[in-house]
């Protein structure tokens, strides 16, 4: 059925009339035809109120235009409400035959005809509670709600990309649930259509309409590109432009319904075509009864098309709103049966897939998720199907964390046949809770250690809260200060003119009082210990709880402006001086009309160019005529293009050649002008001087490639470290030519490795250690010298590690392997300087014993032989006295061997015959060797002499029979 919604009484009185009117001219022609069943026309619409919506019946303007095309044209409209995505694929899929309210898309062209005729103009809007967003600039880190996958979306995204602005989308299915969110504050500003957001403005006091307006375009009527009828598109266009050409039409009505103020309904028009109402009706009555019994056999014919379409309309419905209740919800909601598979699922979760909802249905979900993961998700879909008991947990996946519940599905007979899972994305709450702990912190942090003053004050007036550099500006103690209200008689407040500011003029009190934010309000604070008034500029912003009118405290900060104002009289006699700098920028700026051509520029451009401002504007090609030859191609090109799209910004270095000769570089900045209705004024242009910079750029790359230089040709190994992960790895970003040598290593295979994986040995030497000792504190340390060896080196080698201001690790190591082999020989050799000097001291103490011991042989050796003189040879007294005389010299040879050693005496070198000293030998050492051991001489006789010292004979041959016992 056609369904008339015109909400004024004006309208309904005009349709009254037209219906009367065509009503009439039925009944006529049904004199001369029978009536036959209307053409049925199904028609999708969603809610984008007022142009289009449905509030228990549909409504809005293209509802309006097209029961007025369909009562000319005789056709039955069947109006289906759905979501604009479902609208889509319905009218792709042909189960509707026109869409209303839709804008062309190059996506949409594919799928889609449009009418010719336009129906409204949309654009986008940004709509805020806060009001301090007036400029796109303002929603720099904000949380704007957009809908998803829509044309205002797309353009708001292209818009801040091109101004470099980053904030954060919070993507909702239509505009109520963003304009929702919006004042429940979980985003700082929507965007959406200006209809829209006009309407809900009429009823939400608190909105804010900014002036942020972007991206207009038009809205159609559209039917399938394939199956479609485009003649409903050409009739409605039609009849389009024949309500437009007419003085009062549905256009008109409409836009004064919605937008503007309603006009006198009784014209001349109207009444006339009463007056032909009330004649025709007297001509047609005689007709009624031959009516009444045509139109039964229509009504009943309509009765069974009605109930047809009210059933597929409801059953439609009802799909929908399941389909809706399922979509509307931002968690994952899905269906499974026993076996763990999709029955039912929502778009979130099939876009966590990457599927298509119709492509999961049937899939296993166990088979979609990693397998630890599936395995402990089957326990807890068993559980439920168990237990009958529903079960919630959270899991971790892929950095995301995820707050899941199940609940059992149960049908008449009490049997579990299915459960519902409902997984939500929490871990942006999770970081949020994380951060919100932190931020509390660093918020105590922040309020104890301002530079400017800050306190509380609740709505009775009582001060609660204040930090140190308030104190400090009003004189007082904590305690002194807190508990006190503006009232207290200590309080001593002037104003800027020195009068006494009564307690309720305070501006906390009247932020308090009005619920209004007192900025920038000079006063001055008597300080009882420096007795003087400290003047603050203070800022009061009062706070308000959900819902309340009335704040129940105010945030006070104060800024100390006592060196301000007594610098103010110095400042005063030097403002007109001052005034005259501000006047004249220091770069050079420019304004180009839409042309091309120059509107403007400052008096520096003389500074810069040596070209006066007068000569410029006299001179519209001087400009282009100073710009270096090589250069001047690039910056027309960069003009043309700018001009020609209307670029929002753009920046360019190129070069001059001023009066002078000298060629300097300036840094060109330009951006778009634009007078407040939008209009294109062309661009604005600020060039600095840059050639010191240009010079210092090339110093730098100079003394970059000398810093390569350097790196590369240092006799100590260099190596560069990076970690991506806090300190757990480090990778090598650079190594010089030394390091390579040093690990024999190419600097291909070095590169972005981990440099245990380069150098296994790191972790035993304990090296890695000191790396994140470094990495963590900051410190520099050295590790000393120690033995490196892995499978393909082996030396020493002393590190020095520091930590760069960007985190990089810096080790600086040597090969001190030649070192530690030249220390190692030097110890040697003073070991045996050392036993050196012990033999020495040694040979000096016998020295000493020896000197000694021959002076007690003198008297037994001179004793001896002068017995030998009394004694009768041969006797055994004779022989005795022989026996002490031998031993006697043989002490003294002694005495002479240990003089020698003691490098006291000399050795005497004497003809020996040797037998003669091995006998005495011999005969010496039975006397002291254990009888059981038994010498067996063998000495021939016939060996010539030697010359030898006999003493040191007859000591080797001691020694060496001594060690031969000692072997034994």
């Amino acid at each position: 059925m056609i369904h008339d919604q015109s909400p004024s009484r004006q309208g309904r009185q005009e349709r009254s009339v037209k219906w009367h009117l065509s009503f009439f001219a039925a009944l006529l022609l049904l004199l001369v035809t029978r009536p036959c069943a209307s053409e049925l026309i199904k028609v999708g619409i969603f809610q984008n109120k007022p142009i289009v919506y449905f509030e228990q019946e549909p409504k809005g303007l293209f509802v309006e235009i097209l029961d007025y095309v369909a009562e000319k044209e005789g056709w039955e409209i069947a109006y289906i409400p759905c979501e604009l995505r479902d609208c889509l694929a319905f009218l792709r899929q042909n189960d509707l035959d026109l869409m209303t309210c839709l804008g062309e898309s190059p996506q949409r062209l594919k799928h889609f005809v449009f009418s010719k005729e336009m129906i409204w103009t949309f654009w986008g809007t940004i709509y805020a509670i806060d009001k301090q967003i007036n400029t796109i600039l303002d929603l720099k880190g904000k949380r704007i709600g957009v809908r998803r996958k829509n044309k205002i979306t797309a353009a708001l995204k292209d818009l801040v990309t091109r101004f470099g602005l980053k904030m954060e989308f919070v993507y909702v299915d239509n505009y109520d649930a963003a304009f929702d969110a919006l004042t429940q504050k979980r985003v700082d500003a929507v965007a959406v259509n200006n209809t829209t957001g006009f309407n809900r403005l009429r009823t939400d006091p608190l909105l804010h309409k900014t002036p942020i307006i972007f991206n207009p375009f038009p809205a159609y009527f559209a039917v399938p590109k394939q199956g479609g009828n485009p003649e409903l598109l050409d009739r409605i266009d039609d009849h389009v432009r024949q309500l437009r050409n007419e003085p009062e039409n549905l256009f008109h009505e409409f836009e004064q319904r919605w937008f503007g103020v309603p006009s006198v309904y009784w014209t001349p028009r109207k009444i006339g075509i009463g007056v032909m109402s009330a004649l025709t009706l007297a001509a047609v009555i005689g007709l009624i009864f031959r009516y009444v019994s045509t139109l039964k056999i229509n009504r009943i014919l309509k009765q069974n098309i009605q109930e047809r379409q009210r059933i597929e309309h409801e059953l439609r419905i009802s799909e929908q709103t399941a389909r809706a209740l399922l979509n509307a919800t931002t968690d994952s909601a899905f269906l499974l049966d026993k076996n763990g598979c999709f029955v039912i699922t929502n778009q979130i979760n099939s876009d966590r897939f990457e599927m298509a909802p119709e492509q999961m249905i049937g899939l296993c979900v166990y088979d979609l998720i990693p397998p630890d993961l599936a395995e402990s998700r089957r326990e807890n879909i068993e559980q439920v199907f168990n237990t009958g008991t529903p079960a919630r947990f959270t899991d971790h996946r892929s950095g995301l964390v995820f707050d899941n519940n199940i609940y059992p599905v149960i049908d008449k007979e009490g049997e579990i046949t299915h459960v519902a899972v409902f997984a939500r994305d929490i871990t942006q709450t999770t970081k949020t809770e994380a951060i919100l702990k932190e931020s509390e912190t660093k918020y105590k942090t922040l309020f104890e250690n301002m530079v400017h003053g800050v306190f509380y004050q609740r709505k009775d007036g009582v001060l609660f809260d204040v930090n140190p550099a308030a104190l400090k500006l009003f004189g007082l103690t904590r305690d002194q200060f807190l508990g006190r209200t503006s009232m207290h008689p200590e309080w001593k407040v002037v104003t800027e003119a020195g009068e006494a500011l009564a307690p309720e003029q305070h501006p906390s009190m009247i932020a308090l009082n009005t619920g209004q934010a007192v900025y920038d309000s000079l006063v001055g604070v008597y300080n009882p210990q420096s007795t003087e008034f400290t003047w603050v500029s203070i800022n009061a912003i009062p706070e308000f709880k959900p819902k309340d009118q009335e704040p129940f405290q105010v945030f006070v900060t104060m800024h100390d402006m006592t060196a301000q104002r007594r610098a103010e009289q110095a400042l005063r006699e030097s403002r007109e001086q001052y005034r005259i700098v501000a006047d004249f920028t220091f770069d050079w700026e420019q304004w180009f009309g839409p042309q091309g051509e120059l509107k403007y520029t400052s008096p520096s451009c003389e500074r810069v160019t040596g070209y006066s401002k007068k000569e410029f504007m006299a001179d519209p090609e001087l400009f282009f005529s100073i710009i270096h030859p090589d250069d001047l191609d690039m910056v027309k090109a960069h003009f043309q293009q700018a001009h020609d799209q209307e670029i929002l910004s753009a920046t360019l270095d190129f070069r001059i050649i001023s009066r002078d000769g000298a060629t300097k570089w300036l840094c060109h900045y330009c951006n778009p002008v634009n007078a407040g209705d939008g209009s294109y004024l062309g661009r604005r242009s600020s060039n600095r001087e840059i050639t010191q910079r240009k010079q210092y750029e090339q110093h730098l790359q100079e003394s970059e490639q000398r810093f390569r230089e350097l790196f590369n040709n240092m006799w100590a190994g260099v190596a560069i470290y990076y970690t991506p992960d806090d300190g757990d790895h480090f990778y090598f970003k650079d190594l010089n030519q030394a390091g390579l040598k040093y690990g024999q290593k190419v600097l291909a295979d070095v590169l972005d490795h981990e440099v245990r994986e380069v150098f296994p040995g790191v972790e035993s030497l304990g090296l890695f250690e000191i790396f994140r000792q470094v990495y963590y504190t900051g410190e520099p340390m050295r590790h000393p010298t120690s033995a490196y060896e892995d499978d393909e080196i082996k030396l020493w080698v002393e590190n020095y590690i520091c930590k760069l201001p960007s985190g990089e690790l810096v080790a600086i190591f040597e090969d001190t392997t030649a070192q530690v082999k030249a220390e190692q020989a030097q110890r040697a050799l003073q070991h045996q300087v050392q036993q050196a000097q012990k033999m020495e001291s040694i040979g000096s103490l016998a020295g000493g014993i020896a000197h000694d011991f021959n002076n007690i042989l003198f008297p037994i050796v001179g004793m001896s032989d002068l017995l030998l003189e009394d004694l009768e040879k041969g006797s055994p007294e004779y022989e005795n006295a022989q026996q002490i005389l031998t031993a006697g010299k043989r002490g003294s040879d002694l005495v002479r061997q240990i003089l020698s050693f003691s490098r006291q005496d000399d050795h005497q070198v004497i003809p020996v015959r040797f037998q003669q000293v091995l006998k005495e030998v011999l005969k010496l050492c039975k006397s002291t060797i254990p009888s059981n051991i038994s010498i067996q001489p063998d000495i021939h006789a016939d060996c010539g002499m030697v010359m030898a010292n006999p003493t040191q004979l007859h000591q080797i041959a001691m020694n060496l029979i001594t060690n031969a016992y000692h072997a034994v």
